[in-house]
Order: C-alpha cells, then sequence, then structure tokens
C-alpha cells in the first residue's frame, strides 16, 4: 500500500493481514493509510488526508481528530479478529 520498503518486524502474513485491513478501511473512509511499522504488537500508521477533504466529511476544519478515532476503531475490530496478538494502533 505505501509503495515503499518499509522495515517490520513480524511475519509476511501478519504484514499482509494488516494491509489488507488498511485497504478496506482506507477505501470505506475515503482517505490513505500507511503502514509504518509493526513491533511488539504495536502497528503503527502514517495518516494522509487534507483538510479540505476533513472539512468535508466533519464540517469542521483542523486534526480531524473525529475520523481518526473512527478510523482506529474500525482498525482495532478488524484486527483484533484478524490478529489477537496486535494489542495496539498508533495513527501519526
Amino acid at each position: 500500500m505505501s509503495g515503499q520498503s518499509v522495515e517490520m518486524k513480524g511475519t509476511a502474513a501478519t504484514k499482509e493481514k494488516i494491509e489488507q485491513s488498511l485497504a478496506e478501511v482506507s477505501s470505506r473512509a475515503g482517505m490513505e493509510l500507511r503502514l509504518k511499522n509493526v513491533s511488539g504488537g504495536v502497528v503503527t500508521l502514517e495518516y494522509h488526508t487534507t483538510v479540505k477533504t476533513c472539512a468535508i466529511k466533519t464540517g469542521a476544519s483542523g486534526s480531524c481528530t473525529a475520523e481518526k478515532e473512527m478510523i482506529l476503531e474500525l482498525l482495532q475490530d478488524q484486527l483484533k479478529e484478524k490478529l489477537p496478538e496486535i494489542t495496539k494502533i498508533v495513527i501519526e
């Protein structure tokens, strides 16, 4: 999804399942999430959107905090089912 090499711990199968969940959530939410790191049960993601996109979805400009929280909940639900070893998701 990121188009660039990301150094991560974990198996290829784990990374593939995370990438699949990111693709599903990103397409539904209309934004881009990139896998940055997986280590010790923690998944770190990069979040990319524009203020204009956020304003359209939330009715306000700014940091899109509500949107990030919604995305985080969706991802946590999906990843708990697919990868119970994932304990935390961080969106930067």
